[in-house]
């Protein structure tokens, strides 16, 4: 008998991949006819695109760069989707995401826990001298920026869900991107000791580069 909580995230991953426009199209049904071998194929080489897109999401994270890794982790969404609903319907690998581990072997969590203190989310961002400045804003500054940020992150969401309806999927993915962002900059302001040495990232000054030297280019004299 299947644990409740490992058929409620069945059921979550179904809902998601169901709202994929990509899994209407033509070509997909057509996939879901090839015969088992092939299809077995395929399942490996999306596995494997899957697990190198969301690698290159995370050192782009890393890196600060927002919407090379909001593309790799849309890339990424989209390759499990494929494989899960259209490729391998049906086999138990399909149940998890393309890490090798089942979901039961994760790191448990106290449901308790805030999600803006658990170590499994790791912005970078959140550890830049700016954010730990917002922490000693006063508190009546600190609830409107609170506020201001809560409605861009709605703001944010209802602009991607009608890019997904519409399916303009890299503006969908920037935009729930930027909601992404600022979830997690109202939360870390809003709970200064969130994120003590959670990040795994230490932010560096940005070092001061000098100026290229402006010379004076004059002109060549051929002989």
């Amino acid at each position: 008998m299947d644990h409740p909580t490992s058929t409620r995230r069945a059921q979550r991953q179904q809902r998601r991949c169901s709202a994929n426009p990509l899994l209407a199209l033509p070509a997909v049904q057509r996939v879901r006819m090839l015969p088992l071998p092939v299809r077995l194929a395929l399942g490996e080489l999306l596995t494997e695109l899957e697990l190198d897109c969301a690698h290159r999401a995370q050192h782009s994270w890393a890196k600060h760069k927002a919407p090379v890794a909001a593309y790799f982790v849309a890339v990424a969404t989209f390759t499990r989707h494929l494989r899960q609903r259209a490729v391998l319907p049906d086999h138990p690998a399909c149940l998890r995401r393309a890490t090798g581990d089942p979901p039961t072997a994760k790191k448990p969590v106290d449901p308790g826990t805030d999600r803006s203190a658990r170590e499994d989310v790791r912005n970078p961002v959140l550890a830049l001298p700016a954010v730990a400045r917002l922490r000693d804003l006063p508190a009546p500054a600190r609830a409107t920026l609170a506020e201001a940020l809560r409605a861009f992150q709605a703001e944010c969401a209802r602009l991607a869900q009608r890019d997904w309806a519409e399916r303009r999927c890299a503006s969908a993915a920037l935009h729930k991107a930027a909601a992404v962002y600022a979830g997690h900059i109202r939360r870390a302001m809003i709970r200064p000791a969130a994120r003590e040495n959670v990040t795994g990232w230490k932010a560096t000054p940005t070092p001061t580069v000098a100026a290229p030297s402006r010379r004076l280019l004059l002109p060549r004299v051929f002989a």
